[in-house]
């Protein structure tokens, strides 16, 4: 697991970086761009060090946290976590108590969270640790076994899941817990690979995708994808999902209904390549639409989608080879009235920038993710519409 998070981290920030500090700043807010996007603030470390936000949670529009990672020390292998917590006014560093940093370990990345309220915060990290803020104290632990969390849920005020990759007898299997007040209750689940991506309609009704794999594509990745749902207390493989989209690269669901799910990662193009593509559930078919850009032999899929407040979705494609630079390529897909744009790219800073999360909040989508710095890289966070 340390060799799966270092090349995580490495590969999040551009390629190998140095000396390692918990330090963090957030810089003042940047001119909004014509696409509605801006950049709010910039997270960085002494300038030889590297930080990437990876994943964002709103528990309201006055509550949000956005975690990540520190670059690796060339020398010691280490990594160590960044928190940053939104009050309404300012984003600012969470220093995290030595107890939790001990019980995090080295080779920390944070890679999933979510926020039911302003006291039921949960991060997790791809060493199988969970987070956990009550409003007032920060604690962690670790799950039984060998576990990738890949995904989270928090669900109102008392239901949170983790899913991701565990360890079975003949190979990875795909992982989903809910947390019990005697701690964590893994439910058996149909398939094969990891759950990549999750999302609720409401506490006992969950959707899931077994896929490629969200922004660390290859941890319990299959090259094929199926959709799971969580309904009377047990998970279901969903028979209806067509063939295209089983053998595509699924890496992300948004479901606002169970007559409403929609599906996203990737479809083989005529360079070779794949391109972004989604699949709609009414409740009766399912429509399957690659989205408009030029075919090419760079890979990219659909990593994540997110309500925008409005009656339409955000969603954010990475490219996972063949992108032409290092460290993470990105751009951004808008979906209104059931047309989806063209890619988005903003301009959030003058160097090179990735976005890596996303959260709605009311009217509002936080972003976060990185900036190129010289050879390093710092942590950014963008929004797109009002600032919550």
């Amino acid at each position: 697991m340390q060799r799966i998070v270092l090349a995580r981290a490495a590969a999040l920030l551009g390629g190998p970086a140095v000396a390692l500090s918990l330090t963090t700043g957030a810089a003042s807010a940047q001119v909004a761009t014509p696409t509605g996007w801006r950049t709010v603030a910039t997270i960085s470390n002494q300038p030889t060090n590297g930080t990437a936000l990876v994943s964002v949670a709103a528990g309201n529009p006055s509550h949000a946290w956005a975690v990540g990672i520190t670059a690796p020390n060339s020398g010691t292998g280490i990594t160590a976590p960044v928190v940053e917590a939104w009050d309404g006014s300012t984003w600012s560093p969470v220093t995290l108590p030595a107890g939790v940093l001990s019980t995090l370990g080295t080779n920390v990345l944070l890679d999933t969270a979510s926020a039911g309220g302003p006291k039921d915060v949960w991060a997790f990290d791809l060493s199988g640790h969970w987070l956990r803020f009550d409003g007032a104290t920060w604690t962690a632990g670790k799950f039984p076994g060998s576990v990738l969390p890949e995904s989270s849920l928090t669900i109102g005020t008392s239901a949170v899941w983790a899913f991701g990759t565990a360890a079975g007898r003949t190979g990875l299997a795909p992982y989903a817990a809910y947390h019990t007040s005697t701690g964590w209750k893994r439910t058996p689940v149909p398939g094969h690979g990891g759950i990549v991506d999750a999302s609720a309609v409401t506490r006992r009704d969950l959707w899931a995708v077994i896929g490629a794999g969200g922004l660390f594509s290859g941890i319990g990745a299959t090259r094929s994808g199926s959709l799971l749902h969580w309904y009377a207390g047990h998970w279901h493989a969903v028979a209806t999902l067509p063939s295209k989209l089983r053998t595509a690269s699924l890496s992300s669901v948004l479901a606002r209904g169970d007559k409403n799910v929609w599906v996203g990662g990737a479809l083989k193009n005529s360079k070779r390549g794949t391109t972004e593509a989604v699949g709609h559930w009414n409740g009766h078919h399912w429509t399957v639409t690659t989205l408009r850009a030029a075919a090419s032999v760079a890979k990219w899929r659909l990593i994540k989608m997110v309500t925008d407040g409005s009656g339409g979705i955000w969603a954010l494609g990475i490219c996972g080879s063949h992108c032409g630079a290092s460290g993470p390529v990105t751009r951004l897909w808008h979906e209104v009235a059931g047309t989806w744009s063209r890619p988005v790219e903003p301009k959030l800073a003058t160097s090179r920038t990735a976005l890596l999360g996303l959260a709605p909040t009311g009217k509002s989508v936080w972003a976060v993710g990185d900036e190129q710095a010289g050879t390093s890289a710092n942590g950014l966070i963008a929004v797109w519409g009002p600032t919550p």
